[in-house]
């Protein structure tokens, strides 16, 4: 992009290859410039603030030998601006007499929605999206750069969509300018035109420019202005690159002269980005080892992602001091964090429900910082979770008020029963906190209702900022807190609270604004840098490849070198596409143009390390396990090094040039560097040493090694190995209580649960653990409290229909009445409001349709429970027969169910039978309820009664009703009572042969856990849902390891398992006689 860089008189104009060779020369022109007034005042324009940093430090340090010093104090009254930084020194006077304010991102971005929200153009349809804002802040600032003439030959070539862009620009700018000068701003162009006019009498007299520039028109013409005018001394680097030296030149009008390249001098492959920077950490603790002061060492990430972080934390695990630009942005502070939240909480949703105080939301800005409440004492969350999850608060405010009032009230009558029941005072203390918390918990949230509410929140920019203000002050610790807080931090904190005052101003450009707008005008000034870590010259700087120019270091690393990271991939602008821009050549930069402008980058990046430079590239990326492609620049670099020109993506690792590392995996390169006595943290030295004496034929358990985790998992590695362990459940010698005592009934479900798999046992019953349910996550509602819905409105249903009640069935004849079914239908909605009242119901809308099909259901269930009490002919005499259990009053436990295993003992068991029905020969027949799908399925149930021990509710009722009834004969069925399970039943009468199966299976199960065997049985590969079966919907899916299946294979191998696998075969119904 050269038009319009003419030839210019130029007084003093230098150049030599990039780095060490164009720092002198910078040297050089102070020196001259300063003559025999080693106090002369001299400018030096610089690239970026970076360079102008790197340049004082050499100079102040005269640390570059064997260059002649300045003078008695190095550098005194020399002074280091960036072009846009001198343009504004010599630019802002006069512009601000003429009434003009500088035009900020966040003006810009008002206006440009002011227009946006005209609706007159092609825009319309995408005016609210943001990516639609930040195009067209873009094409502003590229188009603003335009003549009269260019604009008007764009017009008349330019399709309609370049038209239509040109018009916005224009309206954009016309609105900035309007009103009489009372919305006058002035943009970077204007500042860099109004300095190009002020040079001759600016008083600026000494001045070095040092390049290259970013490429931008309105710079370019001032820079070549001050070149000319002042007589400064201007310094270009070269590259060695025809084509990029040329564009650099040109703005100069000059021609560059031939100069070699840079080259690197050592070329390392590695694994991924991760194992990328610790070669590069090794490499520097080598450099370090040689004597080279960190501060002369630089490491440049083509992208902020994933390198800034990950280079950081192992220059820090290594103890390595670094420093360089903070990757992260004001979102990212303490205070950003805050006050995205209060918006996030502020912010209507679309939904039903009230998204402005979803429970989450709420958390999330409790648990950001520690916070003040409405008294200005620190909030104390740490239980809010707990307590709005057993609230069952979903969000918005009626939602957070009603719950915990509700919650609130249990908790009284929790502590008044426990007062009356003489409870300990622990006890009590207990509820009382967590009346405490839910006050708490209360309050803040009522306060922040009000505090959040749209009519304190007011409609224009001013009432808004002073709203927004005034809630973070609110919110956050006293400054005098925040004081001890890092200093990044608390410039953070400043920072944020200037922005919000900035934009008070937007009332002139974006009146009658919406809310959204607001929004998006915070996030879009919160995108800026956070600043810096470290202090420049205090140890290894990390930079973006970017900075590169002008950057003088005696080692340098470029990361990152792979096809589509260096070079990035460069698309075409959607809005103002190549063709497009084609129409005024040189005037506004294509794709080329930015291709050249990064390979500058890059070259200026080799050339900035005088003694070496060296690249790294990520063959892979573990994050989306895809392979990486060397860069272009790779390969070129390696025929530059003597590699044949044949060389290409596929073969360069055959290429045997002295400067190519090795690739080397994590293992092996960590080796190498623990033998050279360079490791770059404890846990490296550790893995090195395990690793060497495994091979040497230690058992892992005997490596010596410092901490006793590393030694306890050495240790599991080598008992899980093929076996069956305490690792991999065998935890036979602990004590375990024994099962199905006089004190200890054990329930059918927990057996179940253990034949189904020991793991998951052991987990749920053994450990105690359990997911937990988060109401603001519930859709819909769960098929646990669906099922426990459904059998509450049953219980309550047929419990008045029993012997002695009001609405007794006299005989399995008698059918159900219209009465009946309005009875049943209160019944439902009574249980409905209770478990909306406890958050268990999920989105109205699903819960609504939900709701119909529950009814629609229990009507069915009537008609078919006629049917099946003629069938049966039985009529119902009990519901929910508690089965060992204690009943709510004093009164003693009812009896379990008592049975003998075949090794004699006796084992009781414990449950609720759903109904207990009676036939004509007064024999029971037990009915459980069940809202699913059929399961198990008749066959299955046919060829063993217990399902291999996953199914042994229908033993325990059967036995149980036959023993609490004297019956000689009982029966029990699962009752599927829902559309869903087609209202099937399934199930058997208790006869000898079923009993005596129900026995062998329990006592398979009951030996198993006592012994303390507890494998996974994650049963078969389910290749449709890419899961095994019984891991599915296994709340412990991601605790276990994910070979599994082999895990019980090897513990089965061992022989311990005998009695388990025989309780998992299938089952004969002959043998089983």
């Amino acid at each position: 992009m050269t038009q319009g860089a003419r030839t210019i008189a130029i007084v003093d104009f230098r150049s030599a290859t990039s780095g060490r060779a164009t720092t002198l020369l910078v040297r050089g022109a102070i020196r001259d410039l300063k003559g025999n007034d080693p106090l002369a005042a001299v400018t030096v324009v610089v690239p970026s603030n970076l360079a102008g940093l790197s340049l004082r430090r050499l100079f102040g340090a005269d640390a570059m030998a064997p260059a002649p010093p300045l003078g008695p104090r190095g550098i005194a009254n020399v002074s280091f601006a960036t072009p846009f930084q001198l343009a504004s020194r010599l630019a802002l006077p006069a512009l601000a007499e003429r009434g003009l304010r500088p035009l900020t991102t966040a003006v810009l971005a008002s206006a440009v929605r002011h227009v946006l929200r005209r609706g007159d153009d092609r825009f319309a349809a995408v005016a609210e999206h943001v990516a639609t804002e930040r195009a067209l802040i873009h094409a502003y600032h590229e188009l603003s750069e335009l003549n009269d003439a260019e604009i008007t030959q764009l017009r008349a070539a330019g399709s309609g969509q370049t038209v239509d862009l040109l018009g916005f620009v224009g309206a954009v700018k016309e609105h900035l300018r309007s009103d009489g000068g009372r919305r006058g701003y002035h943009d970077e162009a204007d500042v860099f035109a109004t300095a190009a006019q002020a040079i001759g009498g600016s008083g600026e007299e000494r001045v070095v420019i040092v390049g290259p520039f970013v490429p931008r028109r309105s710079a370019d013409r001032f820079l070549r202005a001050l070149a000319s005018g002042v007589g400064a001394a201007t310094i270009l680097p070269t590259t060695g690159d025809a084509a990029v030296d040329a564009a650099s030149h040109a703005v100069f009008g000059q021609s560059p002269p031939i100069a070699a390249k840079a080259l690197p001098a050592a070329l390392i492959p590695a694994a991924d980005s991760d194992e990328e920077c610790r070669a590069v950490v090794r490499r520097v603790l080598e450099l370090a080892e040689a004597g080279v002061r960190f501060d002369r060492i630089a490491v440049f990430t083509p992208t902020k992602d994933p390198y800034s972080r990950v280079l950081r934390e192992q220059f820090s695990q290594a103890d390595i001091p670094t420093a360089g630009p903070d990757h992260r942005c004001l979102r990212d502070s303490v205070t950003g964090r805050v006050l995205l939240r209060m918006l996030e909480l502020a912010s209507p949703g679309t939904s039903v429900i009230d998204h402005r105080f979803d429970r989450d939301r709420v958390l999330a800005l409790a648990m950001t910082a520690p916070l003040r409440g409405h008294d200005r004492k620190p909030i104390r969350p740490g239980r809010w979770e707990t307590i709005s999850r057993e609230a069952g608060v979903v969000g918005g405010i009626e939602d957070w008020n009603d719950k915990l009032t509700v919650h609130a009230a249990s908790l009284e009558q929790r502590l008044i029963d426990a007062e009356q029941n003489d409870r300990s005072d622990g006890f009590i203390s207990a509820v009382r906190r967590q009346q405490r918390v839910v006050s708490e918990l209360s309050d803040f949230v009522g306060w922040l209702a009000e505090r959040t509410d749209r009519k304190t929140i007011g409609h224009t920019w001013a009432e808004r900022s002073s709203w927004l203000s005034e809630l973070l002050r609110s919110l956050l610790p006293s400054e005098q807190f925040r004081a001890s807080w890092p200093q990044s931090e608390v410039d953070a904190s400043a920072r944020i609270e200037a922005l919000i005052e900035r934009i008070r101003v937007l009332d002139d450009v974006e009146p009658d604004a919406p809310w959204s707008a607001f929004i998006r005008a915070i996030e879009l000034e919160l995108e800026s840098p956070l600043g810096s870590l470290g202090r420049f010259g205090s140890g290894v700087l990390i930079t973006p490849l970017a900075s590169s120019a002008g950057l003088d270091f005696d080692h340098v690393f470029l990361l990152g070198m792979a096809e589509g990271v260096c070079p990035r991939v460069i698309r075409e602008d959607a809005l103002l596409p190549d063709a497009e821009r084609a129409i005024i050549p040189g005037v506004l930069p294509q794709r080329d143009d930015l291709y050249t402008a990064e390979r500058q980058r890059y070259l200026l990046g080799v050339g900035a390390g005088v003694e070496s430079a060296t690249l790294v590239l990520p063959m892979g990326d573990h994050r989306n396990g895809r392979t990486r492609t060397a860069s272009r620049w790779w390969l070129e670099a390696m025929v530059e090094l003597g590699a044949p020109r044949s060389l290409n993506s596929e073969t360069w690792t055959e290429s045997d040039i002295p400067q190519l590392h090795e690739p080397q995996s994590f293992v092996q390169a960590m080796r190498g560097a623990t033998e050279s006595g360079l490791a770059i943290n404890a846990p490296e030295l550790e893995i090195h040493r395990v690793l060497s004496q495994a091979e040497a034929g230690v058992a892992s358990s005997a490596v010596d090694v410092n901490r006793r985790s590393l030694h306890r998992g050495l240790a599991m590695l080598d008992e899980m190995v093929g076996g069956f362990s305490r690792h991999n459940g065998n935890l036979a010698g602990e004590q375990i209580d024994q099962i199905g005592s006089d004190e200890r009934a054990v329930s059918a479900s927990r057996l179940e649960r253990w034949a189904t798999c020991p793991r998951r046992f052991f987990f749920g019953y053994m450990l105690d653990l359990g997911e937990l349910e988060r109401p603001d996550r519930i859709l819909e509602i769960s098929a646990l409290d669906r099922g426990s819905m459904w059998h509450s409105i049953l219980e309550a249903f047929i419990a008045e229909s029993l012997p002695g009640k009001a609405n007794e069935l006299e005989s399995p004849d008698a059918g159900w009445t219209s009465a009946d079914r309005q009875r049943m239908r209160e019944i439902a909605e009574r249980l409905f409001t209770e478990y909306e009242q406890l958050g268990r119901t999920g989105r109205p809308l699903l819960w609504s349709i939900e709701k119909e099909t529950i009814l629609r259901d229990l009507d069915r269930f009537l008609d078919v429970d006629m049917d099946v009490r003629k069938e049966l002919g039985c009529v119902p005499a009990a519901v929910e027969l508690a089965i060992g259990f204690a009943p709510d009053d004093d009164s003693p436990p009812t009896p379990p169910a008592v049975i003998s295993l075949p090794n004699g003992r006796k084992l009781n068991l414990r449950g609720f039978a759903d109904r207990v029905d009676f036939r004509r020969d007064n024999s029971p027949v037990v009915l459980d309820y069940k809202t699913g799908k059929v399961n198990p399925k008749p066959k299955a149930l046919e060829d063993d009664p217990v399902v291999a021990g996953t199914k042994l509710q229908l033993g325990v009722y059967a036995e149980a009703a036959r023993q609490r009834y004297g019956a000689t004969r009982s029966a029990a069925h699962y009752w599927f009572t829902s559309m869903k399970g087609e209202f099937k039943r399934v199930g058997y009468d208790w006869t000898e042969d079923k009993q005596e199966r129900f026995g062998e299976a329990v006592q398979v199960i009951v030996e198993g856990i006592e012994a303390g065997q507890f494998p996974p049985n994650p049963g078969n590969y389910n290749t449709y849902f890419g899961s095994f079966d019984n891991c599915g919907f296994c709340e412990f899916n991601r605790v276990c390891r994910r070979d599994r299946d082999q895990e019980l294979e090897h513990a089965i191998a061992t022989g311990s398992l005998a009695a388990y696998q025989r309780l998992r075969e299938p089952v004969d119904e002959g043998a089983a006689t």
